[in-house]
Formats: structure tokens, sequence, C-alpha cells
């Protein structure tokens, strides 16, 4: 499970940053803030695995908060509307995996957390080799189901969720992310249905 923190510029940004990361990618916990300072608190419990910044809302005008990404190594993303030098700046310095600018376009968001994701999930196979434990087995995402044909080491259950109007797909897609399940599952957001996909 990725955990991702989204400070976004406004509710409404904040919402569709959270459709497209939820119904393109699974094995996402997604978690929104309204200000630095929020995070900021959150963060000795809640350490977050990516950041998504809108640059507008880092308003303090020390190193402080670029600083603290730095000390607890968070990967992050930043997001503006401003093409200036400051906010190059500040994603040079303190090591962003990149600025998005508005509007950008939501496959490349797509794109720069799946490359954080896959970094993550090497490093936690190599320090799982290094500690000589075996590494998850349950890690299913688009492109494995749809295009790779990988095969999976354990048996699985699959489950389509239909609804008489697909255009309650995001609020069907919602729910089941939100139930507790007894077993592992993986949500996989389609065009005419949901997919559930279980250990079994």
């Amino acid at each position: 499970m990725v955990k991702i923190h989204l400070l976004a510029k406004d509710y409404l940004e904040g919402e569709g940053i959270r459709w497209i990361i939820e119904s393109q990618l699974t094995g996402i916990k997604l978690k929104k803030f309204d200000s630095i300072e929020e995070f900021a608190c959150a963060l000795e419990s809640d350490l977050p695995d990516l950041l998504l910044l809108d640059m507008e809302s880092w308003t303090q005008n020390d190193d402080s908060f670029g600083e603290l990404l730095q000390k607890h190594n968070i990967h992050w993303l930043g997001i503006s509307s401003e093409r200036i030098f400051r906010t190059a700046y500040r994603g040079l310095r303190f090591r962003a995996k990149d600025v998005l600018f508005r509007p950008f376009s939501p496959v490349d968001l797509i794109k720069h957390i799946q490359q954080i994701r896959y970094q993550l999930r090497s490093e936690l196979n190599r320090a799982n080799n290094y500690l000589g434990k075996e590494e998850d087995t349950f890690l299913i995402d688009y492109p494995d189901f749809l295009l790779t044909g990988k095969k999976n080491n354990t048996p699985i259950t699959m489950i389509a969720f239909l609804t008489p109007d697909i255009n309650t797909l995001p609020l069907l897609y919602e729910k089941l992310y939100s139930f507790t399940f007894t077993t592992d599952q993986q949500l996989f957001a389609l065009s005419d249905f949901v997919l559930c996909i279980q250990q079994t």
C-alpha cells in the first residue's frame, strides 16, 4: 500500500486528483490536508510515501518546510500555476521528483506516481532480499492484470460489481474502497464495472 498525502489548491482540485489516482491505480491510500501546518503536525505519526504539494500553499519564506521534507526523506511532487524562479528553485533545492504546472496532464501525474511506486517497491524488495524475507506475492496492478499476463503465485477470486447506471460507478468504487474486507483485496475501476480481486 502506497500512502499519498495531498495538499491541493482547493477542494475541487483535491477531489479531481483523488479520482484520477484512485481510478487508475490500486494499492493507494490517499489522505488530504488543508494546510502545510496541518500536514507538518501529522508528519510525526503518519509518514507518507509521496506528498503531492500545491507550491502556492508553501508561503513560508524560510527553508524550514523544505528541511522537514528532507529530514524525513519524503518523495514529493510539486503542483504550481506559477512558472517563476522561486518555484523551480524550491523544487530543485529540496529534491522534488518534479514540478507539474497547471493545467497538467493526468497521464503525467500517473506516470510520476508509478515511477515512485516502482522505486519504493524495488527498495522494499532489496531490503527483503537482504533480510531473507519473501516479497509480497499479492501485488497486482493495471498493467499486470490487463497487459503483461503476470501469473500470481496464490489463488485469487475475481468479483465484478455492476450497477444499472454506469454514472454511479465512482460512488460504488468509493463504497467498496472504504469497506473492510476479511481478506486482502485490490479494486480496479474499469469502464463498465468495478473489479475486486481477493486472495483465496
